[in-house]
């Protein structure tokens, strides 16, 4: 796959995982820890490298890397079939760059809905820690955060976790 194909595919993919519910869900809810945004994006970038550096990747294999990344990185289980949508188009878009099928690519991506972009691939978390407040006898330090991107902390209404820490994301279609 040449850079052209490679760039036109991160598009793709970048607007696929901007939106996911559940991912942006469990980043929101704290279910990928303090870092939850810097997880996702780093969780985006290995499926572009692993879908740009292996041949013939079938859907079935997406699927399992987005379900291992979901419960691995954010301890959650997609019961919404998301994982399953998503592997669909990511294989389809894949395979139609290899095609060469950019005129269908085009068309199909033009209807895509828009979305906030809180999500991309140059996303860094800057950590500062002030060094007045540096200790050696074991106290927290004091640390500011800073993102260059758009803060996903909503006022959305929280999930439930069940007794073992999980918190499961359902189809709105039931």
């Amino acid at each position: 796959m040449d850079e052209c194909d490679k760039d036109l595919f991160r598009k793709i993919l970048e607007n696929i995982f901007n939106q996911w519910t559940a991912l942006k869900l469990a980043v929101e809810h704290g279910m990928g820890g303090q870092h939850g945004q810097q997880t996702a994006v780093e969780s985006m970038n290995y499926v572009f490298e692993y879908c740009t550096r292996n041949d013939n990747i079938t859907q079935s294999e997406i699927q399992e890397l987005l379900d291992d990344i979901m419960d691995q990185e954010f301890n959650a289980i997609c019961e919404d079939n998301s994982s399953v949508e998503i592997s669909t188009m990511l294989t389809k878009y894949l395979n139609m760059i290899l095609s060469k099928e950019y005129d269908a690519i085009k068309n199909e991506t033009s209807s895509m809905p828009p979305c906030t972009q809180w999500l991309n691939s140059n996303f860094k978390v800057e950590v500062a820690i002030d060094s007045d407040m540096s200790s050696s006898d074991g106290e927290d330090e004091e640390m500011e955060v800073w993102s260059n991107n758009v803060d996903v902390q909503s006022a959305s209404k929280t999930p439930t976790v069940d007794e073992d820490g999980w918190t499961t994301v359902t189809s709105k279609r039931r």
